[in-house]
Formats: C-alpha cells, structure tokens, sequence
C-alpha cells in the first residue's frame, strides 16, 4: 500500500501571519467538533428508526408506498419497493387497517424529521434542492476526520501563501466565492441529486488553482510511506515543483469526475467541484497577473501596513543627525522613545549620537536594550550582532541574566566557545545572587575543562560558584563534580609537566570540603596567583592581541592593572625562559589574576613590523615601555624602578618563581 500527500513548500515564508487561513482552519475545526457529535447521534436514531420502518413495512406490504413516500426521499423508496419484493409470496394475504396505514406514515414522519435534523442535511448543499445560505455553511462541514484533517493541510499549504501574495481581504474574498464556484458546479453536473455535499476542498481547490499561476516554480514537499507485507514500512519525503505536482492533481480529478459522471453517481468525492474551484483559481490568478493587480494595489498596500511608519521626532533627529547637531539629535530621539521605548530605528540613532559623543558607557546601555529587544523577536542573529558591540564598548554592562544565558547559547551554537564562556563569565560577575548564576558557573567551568583546556580557570569560577550552594542547594552536586574533575586535572598536567608555572601543589577534594587551590607561593597572606600562559603577537591603539592555547583575546590597555617582570634563577627544566612579564587584570582579595608572557616566545619583528634593532634586550625594553605608557600602569615590584622615567627599566632577579610571586602579593597587600 502507498501513501503519499504534501506537507509544505520551501516558500512557506510569509510577511505577516496568515490571520484569515488560521481563523477559517479554526472554524473548520470548531464547527467539526460541534457537530461531529450531533451527527454521530442522530445517525444512529436514523438507523433505529429505518429498521423499525423496514420490520413494519414487512407485515403490511400491501400498503401503496408511493402515496405515502415523498419524491424527496427517494432512498427510502427504493429500500421498501425492495422489501415488497422479498416478501412478495405475501400479496394478496396480507390486509392492512387504515391504522396501519397511518402508523407508517407516523413512522416515516418521524424518519424525515430526524433527517432533516442532521447538521450535513442543515448545512450541507443539497443539489435538488440549493439554497444561497448553503452554499457557504457546506464548505465549513466535514464528513470526518479525515476528511477535515486533509483539507486544512491542503488549506494551509496553499492558503497562507496567497493570503501573503494578495492581502487578507481579497483573498477572504476569492477563497468564499472559490467556494460558492466549485459548489454550483457540482450542483449543474447532479442537479437531481439529494445527497448532501460538503467540504472546503472546493475553496481549497481555488487555492490551489491560485498557487499553479503564483507560484509555479515552487517545491512542494511530499511525504510518503508504503507498507510491504503489512510488516514493513518506509517512510520519507521529496520535493516536486508545483508545475508538476498540481497539473497532476487536477488531471486525477478530471479522470475520475468523468468515470462518477458516467455512472451516474452523485455519491462520495465531489470531483466536479474540485474541478470548478481549480480552474476559478487559475482564471483568477491569470486575471490579476495580466493586468498586474498584485504590482499596482496589493503589494503597496501591504508593504505599508508592515513597513514602519517613522515618528515625526525621529525624522527630526536624522536630519538633525546628518548636521551634526547631535543635542538636538538626542532631544528628539528622547521624545520618540518616551512614546515607543523599543523603537529599533530610534535606539539604534542613538547608539550613533552616543558614539558620535564619545559616551561609550551610554552606547553599550543602549546596544544591551536593542539585543534584549531583538532576543524577544527570535532575531539570534543581530541580537548577537548588538551583544558583541555592547561587550567591545563596555566590560561593566551584561543583558539581564536570561537574555545572557541565551546569548551565550547562541555563541555556543556558533561555535564561539571563547564568546561564550566570556557571557557566561560577565552574567557569573554582574549578577552573582541570580540562581542562573550558578547553572552560568557550570557550563563556563565545562567549557574551561572540556573545550579550552584550562582546568585552572574552571577550577577558580567553580570554587567561587560552590559559595552560593547554601542559597540554591540544588545545584551543589553539579558544582562538586566539577570541582572535583577540574582538581584531577590541574594535577596530571603538573604530573605531565604542562602545568602552568605558577601552580606548585595542589590539594585533593576531602570529605568535609574543598581546599583552596595555592600556589606555593601563598603563605605571605591569604592569596594566590593565577597565570595563564600567553604570547603578544600584535600591539594596536587600544590594546595587544594575546594568544595562547585554543585562546585569543585583543587585550585593552585599561585593563592593565599592574605590571611585573622578573628574571626567574629556574631548576624547572620546564622552565623555557627565566624572564617573564606579567599583565595583572584582577587584584581580589582571594587571587591574583594575570597574563604571563615569556619574552623567549616573543617575536619582535611581527611585534614592530619586522624594524626590531636584533638586541631582544632593547627590543623587550621597548615593548616594556609601550605597555607602560599605553596602559598607564604600575610597574612591580617597585624596589629596582623607583624612578619610572628611566631609559632602561631594571629587571629585578629572583631565585626562584615562588620568591618572584610572594614579591607580587607582597606588593599588592
């Protein structure tokens, strides 16, 4: 057995919501629902009462049928003249009473009433018998599921699309009279027929007739499934364009309209109707592309019930904006969104004056509003666009906990592991009472573990995450874990010598708790320093772009906080350089967060485009004082360079890395 029907198109793309195709779908079901019911029932006192007709009739087949029996009905004619048939051998013995005359016409009284009270005789479209109000109720009423469900598939496919194509009232329009159409077809070719039609496959058909013309060249999509042996099926979908597919269609209605015509059957699929509907939608949709209706009518129409109508003050603003007049910009813009505060154009106009002024503050307040907005449209892309221009302008300013959690899903999506453990990071430090907090804390420490390979980072975001387990206990085992595997982890890199240089033990998860993570180091007060390893391979304006291990980040000047260099006396043979540079970002009151740089792997000559002097200790003292003067930070420790306007910055010896760093703690105490 095969099976196969469309299930949509790749055009399925539409300007506005199909408001007219949805509400005429939900009556169609409605009104099944409704009167599904009442059939259902009726049908069966129907049939009770039929057989109460025939089993009567049986004992008095000497009674005159045709007086009683009117032409309307027909179908019970027929039944009886076949029961007087079978019971034939009883002429002439049989003596019916006037009372048993009137009895059946009691009984058959009673038959037509209950078919005149069933909803597909009320509402559907009786050929012998057409009334104006029926032609339209019949195309709101099913003979089943089935029927109904295949219909609106069929409706939905084409439908929403014309209704795109032709705007909402000329297509309420056309689908009603498409309907009244393939009804009074079927009516001309049975025009005595008595059995009730009804169905929306004829405005459907109008529909498709409509999409033929409109939209030729589309792909419809066909599902199909065939069952082998009533054991096996297989199912799947393909594409056929709907020049080919909707021809075809029609070709199966003509064929198997003019095989019901020959029989003489009125009964079952009203093929006629689909016939008249399909070739009212072709004329229709030739007619409006002749005389190119859709270019000269519709599509302005459309395009201006959709379009943005700009505010008056936001007119003002561009214009004010394009002279440079940036206070009245800004007053105009105020106005505007006093009135629609998420106005796109307006808040985008003012992320340019905001520029334009130089208040970077403002700007990312404002590209944080318009990916907030863009978020709650589903529009991930420039939501992510906004995100990023906020993130470049401000490390203070992060979407509101969800928004941020849904940002860095997008970026994770992406592939931007770095981004996203970056959101992550920013929702972890803006809102540190959120409860998103926490599931933020474990999916950067997954990220930190699995994907960037940096369990000394995750390991520290983790610890600081298991701080708020007392308020949201749900999410103590996760973190746990996590601390746990970030602790294996720092320890076979230190077994493997990958470790970073800083760390010199580390302590195993215990019973009652989590010690801290130290180096060896700590001791002087309650701190510890956390380096990643890295390498400067541009230096810009505004900062230098550092790489290390799967990670790379343009490093602002201002984020520089201090600055350490010393030249470590190493036994580590994994120890490839004894100078180092430190770019310290964060002091807190637990850690010391910096960027460690080993001046052996610093290429000098991409550093200063290929003019470095050959003397790396020049060259390293040159790009000692480039970081100085950009970022304005204090260099430590201080002792050997008290006077910081010296050529020649003096790098302080250390005999060991656990003296060096006790030497930055101390100093930042």
């Amino acid at each position: 057995m095969l099976i196969f029907f469309p299930i949509g198109h790749k055009d399925l793309i539409v300007q506005r919501l199909p408001y007219v195709t949805i509400v005429i779908i939900i009556l169609n079901v409605l009104i099944f629902m409704f009167t599904g019911f009442s059939e259902s029932k009726l049908e069966k006192i129907y049939m009770e009462k039929l057989e109460t007709i025939i089993d009567f009739y049986s004992m008095h087949t000497d009674i005159d049928i045709d007086e009683i029996i009117k032409d309307e009905n027909q179908t019970l004619s027929s039944i009886l003249q076949e029961v007087k048939n079978r019971y034939s051998y009883l002429q002439g013995k049989v003596s019916s009473s006037a009372l048993d005359k009137n009895r059946l016409i009691q009984l058959i009284d009673e038959f037509n009433q209950i078919i005149l009270s069933l909803p597909s005789r009320k509402y559907g479209l009786i050929p012998n018998q057409p009334r104006l109000f029926n032609y339209f109720s019949s195309m709101f009423m099913h003979g089943g599921f089935f029927h109904l469900f295949f219909n609106m598939i069929f409706l939905w496919i084409a439908g929403c699309s014309i209704e795109d194509k032709w705007g909402r009232p000329l297509y309420l329009g056309f689908y009603l009279f498409s309907g009244v159409v393939a009804s009074y077809a079927h009516v001309v070719m049975f025009p005595a027929s008595a059995i009730p039609m009804v169905g929306a496959s004829g405005a459907i058909a109008g529909a498709m007739g409509a999409f033929l013309i409109r939209m030729h060249k589309t792909k419809i999509r066909i599902f199909y499934a065939i069952w082998l042996f009533l054991f096996y099926m297989h199912s799947g979908t393909f594409y056929i364009p709907a020049y080919v597919a909707l021809p075809f269609w029609f070709l199966q209605q003509v064929y198997s309209a003019l095989s019901s015509t020959n029989s003489n059957s009125a009964g079952g699929v009203a093929f006629w109707a689909h016939i008249g509907g399909f070739i009212f939608g072709v004329a229709m949709a030739l007619i409006i592309k002749k005389f190119n209706i859709e270019e000269k009518y519709i599509q302005p129409n459309i395009e201006g019930k959709i379009s943005i109508k700009q505010h008056p003050k936001l007119l003002s603003a561009i214009e004010k904006f394009d002279q440079e007049n940036y206070e009245e910009s800004l007053s105009n813009i105020d106005e505007c969104l006093r009135m629609e505060p998420n106005h796109l154009d307006a808040n985008n106009l003012l992320v340019q004056v905001y520029l334009k002024q130089n208040k970077k503050s403002d700007a990312a307040l404002v590209y944080k509003k318009i990916a907030s907005i863009y978020l709650s449209e589903r529009n991930n892309e420039l939501a992510l666009t906004n995100y990023m221009d906020m993130k470049n302008l401000s490390s203070d300013v992060s979407l509101s906990p969800r928004d941020q959690m849904n940002i860095a899903n997008l970026l994770e999506k992406n592939g931007q592991i770095l981004e996203a453990a970056d959101a992550y990071e920013r929702l972890i430090n803006q809102y540190p009472s959120a409860n998103e907090k926490m599931k933020a804390s474990v999916m950067a420490g997954d990220f930190y573990l699995a994907k960037l390979n940096q369990p000394d980072r995750a390991l520290n975001i983790l610890m600081k995450a298991k701080e708020g387990c007392e308020f949201f206990p749900e999410w103590k085992d996760k973190i746990e874990e996590g601390i746990k595997k970030a602790f294996d982890l720092v320890n076979q890199k230190q077994d493997q010598g990958q470790t970073d240089t800083s760390q010199k033990s580390i302590q195993k998860p215990s019973e009652t708790g989590l010690h801290e993570k130290r180096t060896a180091s700590v001791g002087i007060m309650d701190k510890r320093v956390i380096a990643f390893e890295m390498n400067i391979t541009r230096l810009y304006q505004n900062g230098m772009m550092l790489e290390g291990d799967n990670y790379k980040e343009l490093f602002k000047w201002e984020q520089i906080k201090y600055v350490s260099i010393g030249d470590i006396d190493s036994k580590n043979p994994h120890h490839e350089s004894p100078i180092i540079i430190d770019l310290i970002y964060t002091v807190a009151p637990e850690n010391i967060k910096l960027f460690r740089i080993q001046e052996k792997k610093i290429d000098y000559g991409l550093l200063f485009d290929n003019n470095s002097q050959n003397d790396r200790n020049k060259d390293f003292q040159m790009l000692l004082s480039i970081i100085l003067k950009y970022s304005r930070a204090q260099i430590i420790p201080a002792s050997e360079n008290k006077n910081m306007q010296e050529a020649t910055l003096v790098i302080p010896k250390f005999p060991s890395l656990k003296g060096y760093e006790s030497s930055i703690i101390s100093s930042l105490s």
